[in-house]
């Protein structure tokens, strides 16, 4: 793989050059498929011409463009035939890969019954060489199609999880009630069974395992209510290092002697409006899916900071937002979730633990707290090493000005 050449300017440039070197140039990771030094010169020539800062790598076999392919590069720029290589070929290469990243024909000549088949394969555009006057708008063009692509990309999966969840909150909602007066009912049965003294000691034991039971079921039944939205919302400002604090004794003692509990609370955090008793769910939920990840002890660090989502950032992911928000994360030194589970794990009642282990409520109710205080979930794994949550929260009120360094971190991966 060959490194491409500094251009050498001509006199006759110095013009656009003194153009340019008042706007600020736009950086690009470029993937050049061309065998002629000289020609990738000329575009990226071109490229700077048209304000782009390009970082290029050149290749012309299909070996070296395969081991280039990655999910940074912005644009790939490819001749349409090579000696051990065409464009199509490359593009064909890129679609294997299911990457989004536009494509573009740079060449030489090309027929109009060509570039028809180009276009139909998926091609992005086409160019002649012989007028790349173009490129700079083409390249343009292509990078802001990606944009919507991924704007809406993300709009629609947010819009699909809002369906699902709202489906199924209905459906969870019709009968938590219901369930909820039942097992009121039992518990108020054996409380005063409890209290009888004609009540032996072996079935003493035995209505006490009733009695727990009845516990947990009515635990399940506040998850049902809170995912289906029908336990309405007392927001309050507060502070959510006040609410994790209030937490750390009862948690330590849910996470037993194997498991180390460590916090890293941010200082001076901004307040946020938010139900007391649905951020303890969510902290609760979430750690204790950590537990559940470390069998054989382990370390699970709760952090708190305030941070910076860039309009870039705000792209990566599905969900996320540019702006200011607070960052609630929940990290576990577990066995790590498998990247074909990954997409499922905030399915309603999807859960990989051993019957009787888990309901599959835990992180789809922590997935819907977050959307009821206008904020989402993410969750980076790597199985063996461990796991880490982090659910965003608007302030409750945005400043005006955002400290960073103070309080605040940038964020993005």
């Amino acid at each position: 793989m060959a490194a491409i050449s500094e251009p050498v300017l001509s006199s006759c440039s110095v013009s656009w050059i003194a153009d340019i070197a008042v706007r600020p140039r736009r950086k690009i990771n470029v993937l050049l498929v061309e065998d002629q030094v000289s020609d990738a010169d000329m575009v990226v020539r071109e490229l700077r011409r048209a304000g782009f800062d390009p970082e290029t790598c050149r290749v012309d076999c299909e070996a070296d463009f395969v081991a280039q392919l990655d999910p940074g590069i912005d644009i790939i720029l490819a001749d349409y035939s090579l000696p051990l290589f065409d464009g199509l070929a490359a593009l064909r290469c890129l679609q294997a890969r299911q990457l989004d990243i536009p494509f573009v024909i740079v060449t030489g000549s090309l027929g109009d019954e060509l570039a028809a088949r180009c276009i139909k394969e998926g091609v992005t555009d086409y160019l002649l060489k012989d007028r790349l006057e173009r490129l700079g708008l083409a390249v343009s063009h292509a990078l802001e199609e990606r944009r919507l692509r991924k704007e809406r990309a993300a709009v629609e999966w947010q819009l699909r999880q809002s369906q699902k969840m709202e489906a199924v909150g209905q459906l969870a909602g019709g009968i938590a009630h219901d369930f909820n007066n039942i097992l009121t009912v039992i518990k108020m049965s054996v409380s005063l069974l409890l209290e009888a003294e004609d009540v032996g000691q072996s079935s003493r034991e035995l209505l006490r395992q009733v009695f727990a039971a009845s516990e947990k079921g009515e635990n399940l039944t506040r998850q049902l209510l809170v995912f289906s939205r029908k336990q309405p919302a007392d927001r309050r400002s507060m502070q959510l290092n006040a609410v994790v604090d209030h937490m750390v004794a009862m948690l330590r003692r849910l996470m037993g002697a194997k498991i180390s509990l460590r916090l890293n609370l941010a200082p001076a955090l901004p307040a946020i409006e938010a139900d007391a008793g649905m951020i303890e769910q969510m902290v609760m939920n979430l750690t204790l899916n950590a537990r559940d990840a470390m069998p054989q002890g382990g370390v699970i660090v709760v952090r708190t900071e305030a941070c910076v989502i860039s309009s870039a950032d705000a792209l990566d992911k599905p969900g996320r937002r540019a702006g200011y928000f607070i960052r609630l994360s929940v990290q576990d030194s577990g066995c790590g979730i498998a990247p074909e589970v990954l997409p499922q794990i905030f399915e309603p009642f999807f859960t990989t633990k051993e019957p009787g282990k888990g309901t599959g409520l835990g992180l789809a109710t922590v997935f819907r707290i977050a959307q009821e205080h206008q904020g989402w979930v993410e969750v980076t794994s790597e199985v063996g090493v461990g796991t880490t949550f982090e659910v965003f929260l608007p302030p409750a009120r945005a400043p005006a000005r955002v400290p960073l360094g103070n309080g605040f971190a940038r964020s993005g991966r």
